[in-house]
């Protein structure tokens, strides 16, 4: 069993959340940038039409993942995104549509990368997420 797709767009990190202290009721709201939610739904809807393709169920098992993410890089060739902040999104994503709980995840490689450029240094590529899940054994 082997899942792979891409996400088209700017990869999100899933850093800390937003807070609002509301002194009337005396609670804190906490809630993610809307970006981060728009980001994990574009995901775990990709996973989910892969796994409805291949007829694949939820995996509830040692399993094996790898990711690749494509950014655009700063004028000093920096690529702006914590690699494990950027995986967080994706696993909390993939939960339940992809794997039962991220805990079933045994080997995780990431990394990333500059989006594609041409020979004038236009870039060609897209800024994306390329993701791939494996039943631990099968990698």
């Amino acid at each position: 069993m082997v899942i792979s797709f891409v996400s088209l767009g700017k990869p999100q990190t899933k850093g800390g959340l937003n807070a609002k202290y509301h002194p009337a009721s005396g609670k804190t709201a906490l809630w993610y940038p809307p970006q981060v939610a728009r980001a994990a739904k574009v995901i775990a809807d990709e996973a989910a039409k892969t796994m409805k393709e291949k007829g694949y169920p939820v995996i509830e098992g040692r399993c094996v993942c790898r990711l690749k993410f494509f950014l655009k890089p700063t004028k000093t060739g920096r690529l702006i995104g914590d690699l494990d902040k950027l995986a967080r999104l994706v696993f909390d994503a993939l939960t339940g549509v992809v794997w039962a709980d991220d805990g079933w995840v045994q080997t995780l490689t990431a990394s990333k990368e500059p989006v594609e450029t041409n020979y004038a240094g236009i870039e060609m590529g897209l800024e994306r997420t390329e993701v791939y899940v494996s039943l631990a054994g099968l990698a």
